[in-house]
């Protein structure tokens, strides 16, 4: 996908740039989107029947786009139950979005998220947190789970690691990072490098292992931050 330009109206619901579910060895760069859902989006099926095809969304390069608008610039989930892995976000701005880059998924989906690298990303005015992982996804717009998320078999559980952020900059989110898992076993080892940032807060952890910091430098409510290396072993 090359140099492409996706408009929506910014309310409109479910109204996402590109989604790419399944699929193997996939470009997508010198794009634009401005939607009213996810900006780049990367799905991989939806809980068990999905599972029942092994056949994981791998392989992708997302390089040189700008997301002006959108509840999250690169989106994974919530729909991630055959797997995604291998993503390679660079070069990148998501510029006035919900969220810059957002993980989601919930107890049902199952899939493993791994392997996934971003690097050299610019964001500005982000309206809530610059990077979140949530594994507490709610499914409709009532506030209220629309299917029932209860452990049938150890597949239900879903699970996100090998995450890595370097080189990014934050002119502007209330968050840097908030993080949630199911438990400290489902979102681990996450690592942050090399980021500035300005922030109302800086992070918010629960039910998550081996989290990384290294060289985070910015302001926290227009005071100076900054974290030489910080390993957080569980949450």
């Amino acid at each position: 996908v090359d140099n492409v330009n996706v408009k929506n109206q910014y309310y409109a619901q479910n109204g996402d740039g590109i989604d790419v579910e399944p699929c193997k060895n996939v470009e997508i760069k010198n794009s634009t989107f401005s939607v009213g859902d996810d900006g780049i989006c990367i799905k991989s099926g939806k809980n068990k029947e999905a599972r029942q095809i092994k056949v994981p969304c791998e392989n992708v390069y997302i390089h040189d786009n700008v997301v002006f608008e959108g509840h999250g610039g690169l989106v994974i989930g919530s729909e991630m139950s055959r797997g995604v892995k291998e993503v390679y976000c660079i070069n990148n701005s998501f510029i006035g979005t919900d969220i810059g880059v957002r993980m989601k998924s919930t107890l049902g989906r199952g899939g493993v998220v791994e392997n996934i690298f971003i690097s050299n990303i610019y964001m500005s005015n982000i309206k809530n947190e610059a990077i979140n992982l949530n594994m507490q996804y709610v499914l409709n717009l009532s506030g209220k789970a629309d299917e029932v998320n209860v452990i049938e078999d150890e597949e239900d559980v879903p699970y996100f690691r090998n995450i890595h952020f370097s080189n990014i900059e934050i002119d502007t989110c209330k968050y840097l990072t908030k993080i949630s898992g199911i438990n400290e076993k489902t979102i681990s080892n996450i690592t942050f490098e090399d980021i500035r940032f300005n922030s109302d807060k800086l992070m918010e952890l629960e039910n998550c292992s081996n989290i990384g910091f290294n060289n985070i430098k910015g302001k926290v409510n227009g005071k100076d931050e900054f974290i030489e290396k910080l390993e957080v072993e569980r949450k």
